[in-house]
């Protein structure tokens, strides 16, 4: 009956939620999906011809590299914008924590993803998963770095990434057997396959990718990386 009130009311639904510590009922509204946005006043007017307009705190290689694979994806249309185009370091949306079920008001959560050096004093180039859809119409889930966002004149964005790779060629050693997480490294700086220019929309989630020493360790659940598993 209160489903059917909030419904003619035009209001969002509610969803029964327990409470751990007394195992009590209480109702808590679901959160409305919020359209991606460029959040902060930082952005600049890319400038491909002119090579301008990447992030200053890329290095050298980095601005090069994605540069050519922003032409390279411009050219073979797997992109397509409405140019002029702004960069900038930070993009808020909503992602799906897939972790809970469909009527939980804890699917849905409002993020902030990064792309810059330090945030209140602490590293801020986001990891993000993302799903990408191959040549031969597979679509793969992949690790990304993000290194900028984009936004077009009719308001759509995108995300720069520089992919992740399996640390080790062999299938049976894509997680590690001592520490049971994904094996990771970033790809060769020096190669623009090794960056990506993805609508924002790919983004299935944010990851936790810890760093130690010249190796990354992909934190996931344990049917994230069964899935993992199937997608390499």
């Amino acid at each position: 009956m209160l489903q059917d009130l909030l419904v003619i009311a035009g209001e969002p639904p509610l969803t029964a939620h327990t409470k751990v510590d007394d195992n009590e009922y209480v109702l808590v509204k679901q959160k409305i999906p919020v359209a991606p946005r460029v959040v902060g006043t930082t952005a600049q007017t890319l400038r491909l011809d002119q090579h301008t307009g990447l992030p200053k705190w890329l290095s050298i290689d980095e601005r090069k590299y994605l540069r050519l694979a922003i032409v390279n994806a411009l050219h073979k249309k797997t992109v397509t914008w409405n140019e002029p185009v702004q960069t900038f370091a930070q993009v808020k949306l909503t992602l799906v924590d897939e972790q809970y079920p469909v009527d939980s008001a804890q699917r849905l959560e409002k993020v902030v993803l990064r792309a810059m050096p330090k945030f209140h004093g602490k590293p801020a180039f986001d990891s993000v998963k993302l799903k990408v859809e191959e040549e031969n119409g597979r679509i793969r889930t992949y690790f990304g770095k993000c290194l900028a966002f984009f936004k077009d004149t009719c308001e759509e964005l995108f995300v720069a990434v520089r992919w992740y790779e399996t640390a080790d060629a062999y299938p049976y050693t894509l997680i590690d057997p001592i520490a049971k997480l994904a094996k990771l490294k970033l790809a060769s700086i020096a190669n623009s396959r090794s960056y990506g220019i993805m609508p924002i929309s790919s983004i299935v989630n944010g990851a936790l990718i810890v760093r130690m020493e010249e190796h990354y360790w992909a934190m996931q659940s344990t049917r994230e990386q069964a899935e993992y598993l199937l997608n390499v």
